[in-house]
């Protein structure tokens, strides 16, 4: 188990350390008193830990710690999408959800940087990616969600969870998908004469 940490004296940086801990309750009260803290000071090492620490598990304390702190960029979001661990993927895309919609984007085209970035997802081989994208495409603008809506349900139609979190997406455009569903069930082409036939 090793030593215990004395967390409730400990810096702001032996937090950020102590989110690499291998004891997850430990990791857990680290990022708990970090946010707790307001300790804003220390957003560079957690951008910095969100990018490069071996371990999945830190990069989601580094994570969701700056976004607890209301400290998080598009960049660190940006980067976890493509992270190789569909965990951090998955919290990414969840993470990107302030940025999705028609008038949040701190600065120009971050909105649509984001959303292509989130949408490249809908082919993500992770199920558990897709089934957190089909939930968050709901922050999108109401005419960008039919899409991916539509390819998230063609692909993952047989899940129930996945569809669930589309559907509650869907706001104002369940028609709209509906239409682009049956469109895409379309009856298949008649088999072709044979070769020798006359014409």
């Amino acid at each position: 188990r090793g030593p215990k940490p004395a967390l409730s004296s400990a810096t702001p940086a032996r937090l950020v350390q102590t989110l690499s801990n291998a004891n997850g309750w430990w990791r857990d009260t680290a990022q708990q008193l970090l946010v707790l803290r307001g300790e804003k000071s220390v957003a560079p090492a957690l951008t910095q830990l969100a990018a490069s620490a071996p371990d999945w598990r830190t990069k989601l304390h580094a994570l969701w710690t700056l976004d607890g702190l209301d400290a998080i960029e598009p960049a660190a979001v940006e980067k976890a999408l493509t992270d190789v661990s569909p965990e951090v993927r998955a919290s990414a895309v969840r993470l990107s959800e302030r940025w999705l919609g028609p008038s949040t984007s701190p600065g120009p085209g971050t909105s649509q940087t984001i959303a292509a970035s989130v949408l490249k997802l809908t082919a993500d081989k992770n199920w558990n990616v897709r089934r957190q994208l089909g939930a968050s495409i709901g922050s999108l603008p109401a005419a960008a969600r039919v899409d991916p809506a539509v390819a998230l349900l063609t692909k993952d139609g047989a899940d129930p969870i996945s569809v669930d979190a589309v559907l509650t997406s869907l706001s104002g455009v369940e028609s709209d998908v509906l239409d682009r569903l049956l469109q895409n069930k379309q009856a298949p082409a008649p088999p072709a004469p044979p070769a020798d036939a006359v014409a």
